[in-house]
């Protein structure tokens, strides 16, 4: 976690008063051998869900007719993208 970590600092951590950064994160998962997302699940679950209803609105905008062009064929490229990779 490196020596400018001090034991507050990681103590915030735990009892979950303050998220770390994404690096101390990637430290915790690294000691304790447990993916950062079950660590923090209350907030990787909080940003999954708000990245699918963002996702979902695109996906939306996307279907709304477009005027023919470069526009057209990239909203059929990102929506072809959004039906192989996500069911949504």
């Amino acid at each position: 976690m490196g020596a400018s970590r001090g034991g507050a600092q990681v103590s915030r951590h735990e009892k979950r008063r303050r998220l770390p950064p994404l690096r101390a994160a990637l430290g915790y998962e690294a000691i304790y051998g447990v993916p950062a997302n079950e660590l923090f699940a209350g907030v990787s679950d909080a940003v999954a869900q708000k990245v699918k209803g963002r996702m979902m609105k695109l996906q939306h905008k996307l279907q709304v007719p477009r005027t023919r062009g470069m526009d057209a064929r990239q909203a059929a490229k990102k929506l072809s993208w959004f039906r192989e990779r996500h069911q949504l």
